[in-house]
């Protein structure tokens, strides 16, 4: 399986919740207040591909950022992590359909439950307190929030 074959997929699961495709791996949901970008994004190093997320503010400056805040779709389990990483290396020995299956439990499981539940600036700002740190969070966003 290739890169675009795994943009496929996500797009084939988020295109009817509204998703507009920017680009070849980007994938834009947009409230009145926030943009949501879902990106794949291939490592420099392996055949790995990493499935990130990011929240944008429409009326704060990004301040030359690519976004405002970006997570990326893994877990702290160290089983569930290493299953992840097994469905989205392009090496692995995941029959394509089950990779397929897996890529959707992602988008299904870890993904969509945070980025369809953020979708005002209060929303995201909830979110942000519940981060384990502030280091996680860009300053202009901080500063935005008052934190």
């Amino acid at each position: 399986m290739k890169t675009a074959e795994v943009s496929s997929i996500v797009f084939r699961k988020l295109k009817p919740l509204g998703a507009t495709r920017k680009g070849r791996s980007t994938f834009v949901l947009e409230t009145p207040e926030l943009l949501k970008s879902i990106d794949i994004q291939k490592s420099d190093f392996s055949q790995l591909c990493y499935l990130n997320y990011s929240f944008t503010l429409k009326r704060v400056p990004t301040g030359g950022l690519k976004t405002h805040l970006m997570k990326r779709a893994t877990s702290k389990d160290p089983l569930i992590k290493e299953q992840i990483d097994h469905w989205l290396d392009l090496d692995s020995d995941s029959p394509d359909p089950e990779r397929a299956q897996g890529i959707d439990w992602i988008i299904d499981e870890i993904v969509l439950p945070e980025i369809q539940t953020i979708n005002t600036e209060n929303d995201l700002k909830k979110f942000i307190l519940t981060l384990p740190t502030m280091n996680l969070v860009p300053i202009r966003l901080r500063e935005h929030y008052g934190l």
